[in-house]
């Protein structure tokens, strides 16, 4: 019986270590599974417990995902969404402007970047073909927008800790 019990957890123990993919959450979690599809606005997801829920994730609340199978990274590689906001990743760089925006312009400074859009992609850095696709332009333009928030709020964040500092001497 004993033998049976720690078969029976053995194998729970190694299917679940074997789960092909990784999701890694922003709020610091992970979830093994399978990635089963990726759309503009979702991503699909079984989890290797026991259970096997289906997960169906926004791209906002996800930080990366490791996936194992390269066929399988083929596929998500295929979504232009997300090659959209890989792209934005590495291209977008618009930090110092931003930052600026939230340093000398506090509150209204971050509301002004929340509300403009992002600067479009340059078609000869990532290709005329993904210029011309919506669904990338859309991933493109949701992380890029991200990325200049976060400048944006940074700067917000130094300019009220130099009013505090500025404000206690």
């Amino acid at each position: 019986m004993k033998k049976t019990i720690l078969l029976f957890l053995s194998l729970i123990f190694i299917s679940n270590s074997f789960a092909s993919d990784i999701i890694y959450l922003k709020d610091g979690s992970k979830i093994k599974g399978d990635l089963l599809s990726v759309d503009v606005d979702e991503l699909t997801f079984k989890t290797a417990k026991k259970d096997k829920k289906l997960l169906k994730l926004k791209p906002e609340e996800v930080e990366f995902v490791k996936v194992e199978n390269y066929e399988k990274l083929l596929e998500v590689q295929e979504s232009m969404y997300l090659k959209g906001m890989n792209d934005a990743q590495i291209h977008h760089k618009r930090f110092g402007g931003n930052f600026c925006a939230g340093l000398f312009g506090g509150v209204i400074g971050f509301v002004i970047v929340a509300v403009t859009d992002a600067k479009s992609p340059n078609p000869l850095l990532v290709g005329e073909e993904n210029f011309k696709s919506m669904e990338y332009r859309e991933g493109y333009n949701k992380k890029a927008k991200g990325k200049n928030l976060g400048a944006a709020g940074i700067g917000w964040a130094v300019s009220f800790l130099v009013l505090l500092v500025l404000i206690s001497s």
